[in-house]
């Protein structure tokens, strides 16, 4: 008998992921799942629900990840997968050859902060992007959104600040050093505007 979580697995990894199916009966079992199951968001619920009850690195690693695709309706259940799986600790994927744990954990913790800030928790939020950034420091999005966030915030001079030292601190990759300072100049005209940031009503 095959193993749901597998399945599960490579279900996600038909999402846009460029992931090949697995060979023999996994494949066609992956392959059906897919079709009875078109409407994405219904297919990622399906693929979280597959992995209930598991507590493997992978079940736990596919119900994180598909919950957070799912949408902001499963945001809450995504949050509390992504921490489980962040606090076992282990790295469910291979490691690519460029990249090392702390790297993967890293995006962990990217995910784990978009998701906290759709939610509203800016402050949890925050801790997740400087989380990301001690175990990758190069990662631009983590820096980038943190700012972005410090912004929510009201925290104008923090944001500039923040990616000022990032874009000065030589590990900011040299084909994102522009962007970084365009997203500078921009956090600096909201300022000189008076931007104050009001959340959008949550759909009840």
């Amino acid at each position: 008998m095959i193993d749901r979580v597998l399945v599960a697995y490579h279900m996600f990894e038909q999402e846009g992921l460029g992931a090949r199916l697995p060979p023999g009966e996994l494949g066609k079992i992956v392959q059906s799942q897919i079709d009875a199951h078109p409407i994405r968001k219904e297919r990622l619920l399906y693929i979280a629900s597959l992995c209930e009850g598991k507590y493997t690195p992978l079940a736990r690693y596919t119900r994180a990840y598909a919950l957070l695709w799912a949408g902001a309706s499963a945001r809450p259940d995504a949050i509390e997968a992504m921490r489980e799986y962040i606090n076992s600790g282990i790295i469910a994927k291979e490691l690519p050859n460029h990249e090392k744990v702390e790297q993967l954990r890293a995006w962990d913790y990217h995910s784990l902060a978009g998701a906290l800030e759709g939610e509203y928790q800016f402050e949890e939020a925050y801790d997740a992007y400087t989380k990301a950034l001690s175990l990758h420091p190069a990662l631009s999005p983590a820096a980038i959104n943190r700012s972005l966030l410090l912004v929510k915030m009201g925290r104008m001079d923090d944001a500039i600040d923040q990616l000022i030292v990032y874009h000065d601190s030589g590990v900011c990759p040299k084909e994102l050093e522009s962007s970084v300072v365009a997203y500078i100049k921009e956090i600096r005209e909201k300022k000189r505007k008076g931007y104050v940031y009001r959340p959008r009503k949550k759909n009840k």
